[in-house]
């Protein structure tokens, strides 16, 4: 008798093992820990996670564990009102507003002069003399501003940055981040047009009306809410503007 009371403990206490083995491997969670966030480009950024494995507690973690995987996932900035993402940190490219020193309107006032007409009136002997000139060929892009094909590549993308709303992200296609960010620099701190054209021999090139090109995609969304992207061709030979299409 005393040898089947041991052998009833003995199956008894398999039996315990088992439910005991099952029920810790019922309770065994994976939880993700943010380890931090690593910028993309302009429009998102990775945030990367490490994968913990451990005993499940009742507040939904893990009271010990060990590391399984690490995980990255894309993510959109999330801008303040200065542009920078409170995520990753990442800030968007400084773009230079129309109006808002003297040179810059000089310049402007100068290249649609010299784009449209040009005017010489005498009045010493009150004789009015106009000398008109064929005017170049323009495009008018999705801002509403008209740029002439010939126009300098500085004129022509600080023309067209100055129009696009504050704080608009604007991504710029076919290049890498640095090189984005330094056109943009060039153009804030008044690059030369020989340091200009080494920064767009960066960006995709392209046959353009039978001109070869550096081409300028940018994209944005307007204050409408509707996206926009816009290719600037710029020669290679002098980095002058060909064509906006």
């Amino acid at each position: 008798m005393l040898k089947s009371v041991s052998k009833i403990l003995a199956t008894a206490l398999a039996l315990m093992l088992v439910v005991a083995s099952i029920a810790c491997l019922a309770e065994t969670r994976q939880v993700r820990e943010l380890d931090g966030y690593e910028p993309i480009d302009s429009e998102s950024h990775y945030a990367i996670y490490t994968v913990w494995e451990g005993e499940a507690t009742e507040d939904g973690g893990i009271s010990s564990g060990k590391i399984v995987d690490e995980v990255s996932e894309v993510e959109p900035h999330e801008f303040d009102k200065d542009g920078v993402c409170v995520l990753c940190g990442y800030e968007l490219p400084v773009i230079p507003v129309g109006g808002d020193d003297d040179d810059d309107d000089d310049d402007t006032t100068t290249t649609t002069k010299t784009a449209d007409t040009t005017e010489t009136t005498e009045t010493a002997d009150t004789t009015e003399t106009t000398e008109t000139t064929e005017a170049a060929e323009q495009f008018t892009n999705a801002s509403g501003i008209t740029v002439a094909v010939g126009a300098p590549a500085a004129e022509t993308l600080k023309q067209v940055f100055a129009a696009i709303p504050a704080n608009t992200e604007v991504s710029f296609d076919g290049v890498d981040k640095e090189v984005a960010d330094a056109l943009i620099a060039a153009l804030n701190e008044g690059a030369t047009p020989a340091e200009l054209l080494e920064i767009l021999a960066n960006f995709p090139t392209q046959l353009i009306d039978g001109v070869p090109c550096y081409v300028v995609t940018i994209s944005y969304t307007d204050a409408a809410g509707t996206p926009v992207t816009e290719n600037y061709a710029f020669s290679t030979a002098d980095g002058t503007l060909v064509k906006v299409f």
